[in-house]
């Protein structure tokens, strides 16, 4: 079995965590890694795996910024104004991954075609790579960290399944039912600001 595609982290980072030293749970783990990066994707409102020739519409606010509603972004291969005539300006950045910047200000209340290469590059796709290259994963350590301690709790909690409470020999196990606070933090910083 692989890793889907949309795959944030590694099985052998999620057994390190979990201090797993065999295979037998490596099935396991991929299928929880795929759910649990799908998971990030649909809280954050955002694709996290780097994809080529996505098109997003943004409306121009009449500054010299334009925020995308998709980050980070490697490259812009076009950009059109209402009308499909090439908006490009010859000084564009992109700044903080998510943000173009020109000196000429956007119209305000146009709405400009925006097309390129968005997300970030992930152990899914890398490991699909006929020869892989691991220098090539940009996913942050801290979008990282929460996909391990998701994975992890799935994994701990997927016999405990519904329960909430667990007595056994004097000793009383509670289960959270909610997000963790610390992945819930770091997963907020990802959310989609537009």
């Amino acid at each position: 079995m692989a890793l889907d595609v949309n795959a944030l982290v590694k099985v052998a980072d999620v057994k390190t965590y979990l201090g797993i030293q065999n295979n037998a749970a490596d099935a396991v783990l991929e299928l929880l890694i795929g759910a649990v990066s799908g998971f990030i994707d649909e809280y954050t409102g955002r694709v996290m795996r780097q994809q080529d020739g996505v098109e997003f519409y943004v409306t121009g606010t009449g500054t010299t910024c334009m925020v995308l509603p998709q980050y980070p972004c490697s490259a812009i291969t076009s950009i059109a104004d209402e009308d499909g005539n090439d908006a490009r300006p010859t000084d564009l950045k992109i700044r903080d991954g998510g943000i173009l910047k020109s000196a000429t200000p956007w119209e305000k209340d146009v709405e400009y075609s925006v097309a390129g290469t968005f997300g970030y590059m992930t152990v899914g796709q890398v490991e699909a790579m006929e020869t892989p290259d691991y220098t090539l994963v940009t996913v942050p350590p801290q979008l990282a960290y929460a996909c391990i301690k998701l994975a992890a709790r799935a994994y701990e909690r997927r016999q405990a399944e519904g329960t909430t409470n667990v007595s056994a020999n004097n000793t009383n196990v509670g289960y959270q039912r909610d997000l963790d606070v610390e992945v819930t933090g770091i997963l907020d910083k990802y959310r989609k600001y537009v």
